[in-house]
Parts: structure tokens; C-alpha cells; sequence
């Protein structure tokens, strides 16, 4: 994919590590902000493109949902009276 014109990589194994991992495959939240940096630092808008609130909002829960759901799903879910 690399060799293609208007395609650029990036290595996630230059800047993650196995400890950057809550399991086989998914990073922690520390890790997020790393690769969210990244990608960020190679991404660019044209003129006019550029907005201050582009309107994306996460609604996935945080990658140790698993391990602790009050504050995420539970907290988040429906209320059941």
C-alpha cells in the first residue's frame, strides 16, 4: 500500500509497544492518544476545510469497558425503573 501515490503508512510497531496493549490487539487509553497524535501529525485539511468543531463525537466505550463497566455502558445504557 505504501508504494502507491497519495498513500502514506504509518507503523503502529514503531510507536506501540506490548505494553501499550489491554490485550492481544486492543491499546490502552494512553495508547489511543498516541496513535490519535500520529495520525493527526499526517493528516491534513485543504484551505477552507479546515473547522473547530467538526461534530465527531465517540460514543464507543473506552477499550477496558470489559474490565469495568459502571463508569462506560452501565453508566451510559437505558435506565430501567
Amino acid at each position: 500500500m505504501a508504494a502507491r501515490p497519495n498513500v502514506e503508512v504509518v507503523d503502529l510497531a514503531e510507536l506501540l509497544g506490548p505494553a501499550d496493549f489491554v490485550d492481544y490487539c486492543h491499546p490502552t487509553a494512553e495508547a489511543h492518544v498516541i496513535l490519535a497524535e500520529a495520525l493527526a501529525s499526517r493528516l491534513s485539511l485543504t484551505d477552507g476545510a479546515r473547522d473547530s468543531n467538526p461534530g465527531y463525537v465517540c460514543v464507543h466505550p473506552r477499550p477496558d469497558a470489559c474490565f469495568d463497566l459502571a463508569p462506560t455502558l452501565a453508566a451510559t445504557g437505558p435506565t430501567v425503573p
